[in-house]
């Protein structure tokens, strides 16, 4: 297999770590789970950055296994958290819109990452739970970048 290919396959399956692939693949869902279940107005309401968010943190993640020969899809999850955080904030402004269901699995989906943090914080060195710090960060981020266009056009 070439160089290349062998940095993505190690990269998507942590190297064959069964039991990294079950916990992180599971937060992407779990982190996505409320925007598949979201209906008719809570869709509007939530949007679709999520989408925004996981292309872009997909081309970093791969950027990262490539510049610091790292594996795995953490990056991806922190950020969906990162964005899910904002969006808890944002749909305080629209308490009959949106169902209980969509606002509880939005807290599950932070209180599953922030288990997997304080798991990884135990299991390895700190610069992995720094990593997902900054990639909460980084998902809040880009979510406000995509606001942006919107903003601007209200203005005028």
């Amino acid at each position: 297999m070439n160089e290349s290919l062998q940095v993505l396959v190690d990269g998507f399956t942590y190297r064959g770590q069964v039991l990294h692939i079950g916990i992180n693949y599971l937060l992407i869902f779990i982190c996505l789970f409320p925007y598949w279940m979201a209906k008719g107005k809570e869709k509007t309401i939530l949007g679709r950055y999520w989408i925004g968010v996981l292309c872009i943190m997909l081309v970093l993640q791969i950027w990262v296994w490539f510049a610091e020969n790292a594996a795995g899809v953490s990056l991806i999850w922190s950020a969906l958290a990162g964005l899910n955080i904002l969006l808890l904030v944002k749909i305080r402004l629209y308490p009959d819109e949106i169902n209980a269901l969509i606002r509880q699995l939005l807290w599950f989906s932070l209180l599953a990452v922030l288990v997997a943090d304080i798991y990884y914080w135990f299991i390895y060195p700190p610069i992995t739970t720094i990593a997902h710090l900054a990639g909460i960060f980084v998902g809040m981020v880009i979510y406000g970048l995509m606001l942006l266009p919107g903003v601007f056009r209200k203005k005028h």
